[in-house]
């Protein structure tokens, strides 16, 4: 008996909304089916060819705020790329590649510890038979610099999370901290979350 597992990757554009969804169709029998936790090179690359889609197509963060000192064009891509990929990594089901975007130090709301935050974000991102995740409306917020070599940056932009039964539109905030190895999510806020029709 073979049980089908999709992932669905495309990237849309309508005016100024950019979206991304992770698209994979693997067919499997139920003894084989295949571990979402692992990342191999086939993992990898659908997730740096979902996030580079959707820089590719992407509109310029607003920056409203910004420090413009601290905001060059490079941080401002090394930002939309870093968030883009984050997406890409969650829609396509790769929980290990997706906590790599977080800073060590993180740790989320109401969770007593990392730990306790990654077996339950494993869980949510791995069980679900497909995501998609749309990326709308990028706002760069803040941008400086706090010593010499760390930059931090705050952003602010719509995400419209699917999966089989629940559907919703969240506003979220990242913070993100950049000692020089790139940029990495140093703290997450959803600000507002409005659950949609699935």
């Amino acid at each position: 008996m073979k049980a089908r597992t999709e992932n669905t990757a495309r990237i849309e554009r309508t005016g100024s909304i950019d979206s991304i969804e992770s698209t994979e169709t693997t067919e499997t029998t139920e003894r084989e089916q295949r571990p979402r936790s692992g990342f191999n090179t086939r993992s990898a690359l659908s997730v740096v060819l979902c996030g580079l889609c959707l820089i590719a197509s992407a509109s310029s963060f607003a920056q409203t705020g910004a420090d413009s000192t601290a905001l060059t064009p490079t941080v401002e891509k090394q930002l939309r790329d870093t968030i883009s990929l984050w997406g890409g990594a969650w829609a396509a089901q790769l929980a290990d590649a997706y906590f790599d975007f977080y800073s060590e130090r993180y740790i989320a709301p109401g969770f007593d510890s990392r730990q306790a935050w990654m077996a339950d974000r494993r869980r949510r991102i791995e069980e679900p038979d497909y995501i998609r995740i749309r990326l709308l409306d990028f706002e760069l917020v803040e941008a400086s610099e706090l010593l010499v070599g760390q930059q931090i940056a705050t952003t602010r932009f719509t995400l419209i999370y699917e999966r089989p039964g629940y559907s919703d539109r969240t506003y979220k905030e990242l913070e993100l901290l950049n000692t020089g190895e790139g940029w990495k999510i140093s703290s997450e806020e959803n600000l507002r979350v409005e659950q949609l029709d699935p």
